[in-house]
């Protein structure tokens, strides 16, 4: 593992009626929630595997449960009212606890992302980009890494919205900021991801789960 790299993984429990509510109807609420789930899992284990990094959790509440599924892993807790809010206060307290670090977040949406484009965001990060974001084709990101903590980036742009990600280049680019871009990819958000995620090898329990949920479409 790489010195000085943190990828932190932000996440909710997988809870019936709570996740994957856009997948639903066709799913059910239970469906969603174990796809979730799976997603999450795969997540959890492509980060933790990889040695250029040191992995986390930021849970949104029920920090035992992360815990006790993934032991060995640090589990740390969001903070603020909004995920704008949650983010900035995350990367202000990481920077403050690991000074001079790279510093990266990932949600559990995109779980077939390949770890090296992460790291790839660290390897950016220390060659002097300030933030480096992977844009996803919903208008957001799939995972945002910064050199310092910039929290206008996060509480000034509406979150989840098709209009994120260049809202918040805007603002990068307005406070000067050097900015690397990944590759642009899909998050699992509407039913016509499924498909998607069910081609990708990589995500190993949630491509077979959602390979079982196109079938049966079919």
């Amino acid at each position: 593992m790489a010195a000085g790299r943190l990828t932190t993984i932000f996440a909710k429990r997988p809870v019936p009626g709570a996740v994957k509510t856009r997948l639903v109807p066709p799913l059910t609420s239970e469906e969603a929630a174990e796809l979730a789930l799976a997603m999450l899992d795969d997540t959890v284990e492509k980060c933790a595997a990889c040695r250029g990094f040191a992995t986390q959790i930021a849970a949104a509440g029920e920090e035992d449960w992360f815990r006790e599924r993934y032991p060995g892993i640090e589990v740390v807790r969001q903070e603020g009212r909004d995920l704008g809010q949650r983010l900035a206060r995350h990367f202000g307290i990481s920077a403050a606890a690991r000074p001079g670090w790279s510093l990266a977040c990932v949600g559990a949406d995109s779980p077939h992302v390949p770890v090296e484009r992460i790291a790839a965001a660290h390897e950016a990060i220390e060659k002097g980009a300030d933030i480096v974001l992977g844009p996803d084709r919903g208008g957001g990101y799939y995972l945002v890494a910064l050199k310092r903590p910039v929290a206008e980036l996060f509480t000034r742009v509406p979150m989840s919205t098709p209009t994120m990600r260049e809202e918040t280049l805007g603002i990068a680019r307005s406070l000067g900021l050097e900015v690397r871009l990944l590759e642009e990819d899909f998050d699992v958000d509407g039913i016509e991801d499924l498909d998607r995620l069910a081609r990708e090898p990589s995500a190993v329990r949630s491509a077979a789960l959602a390979g079982r949920f196109v079938r049966r479409r079919a």
